[in-house]
């Protein structure tokens, strides 16, 4: 159930806790889960039907593309708002691949709405 959002380094310590204590703390929730499934205190259904995995619906492609998209804005405002929509999208698409054009889109033109009613003020 452990999501990792960041490759792993079986040698070191990722973030707070080590790797045999997330594995511990998942192990835990996984029988806390499944008591409460078993004494019929949860519902398996509703479970199901509150948690999505894959796709679009997943968390971890969430951040994926957020981030893509914030680290190019960055490098956006950086270059003083001087590139094109295609520099814009390859380097959104360099760090993942399938972004839809219209996503980047709609993120940089909110971003832009921002930064202009930011300086306006």
């Amino acid at each position: 159930m452990l999501q990792r959002l960041l490759p792993y380094d079986d040698e070191q310590c990722d973030g707070a806790w080590s790797r045999l204590e997330l594995e511990a703390m998942n192990n835990a929730f996984v029988r806390a889960v499944s008591r409460a499934f078993s004494s019929g205190h949860e519902s398996p259904v509703a479970a199901s039907a509150t948690v999505r995995i894959g796709g679009r619906l997943n968390g971890s492609r969430q951040l994926e593309v957020a981030a893509a998209i914030g680290g190019v804005w960055k490098w956006f405002v950086d270059a003083k708002f001087e590139a094109t929509a295609v520099e814009v999208l390859a380097r959104v698409r360099a760090v993942c691949a399938d972004v839809p054009a219209e996503q980047v889109r709609d993120e940089f033109k909110k971003r832009l709405w921002r930064s202009t009613s930011i300086n306006a003020t």
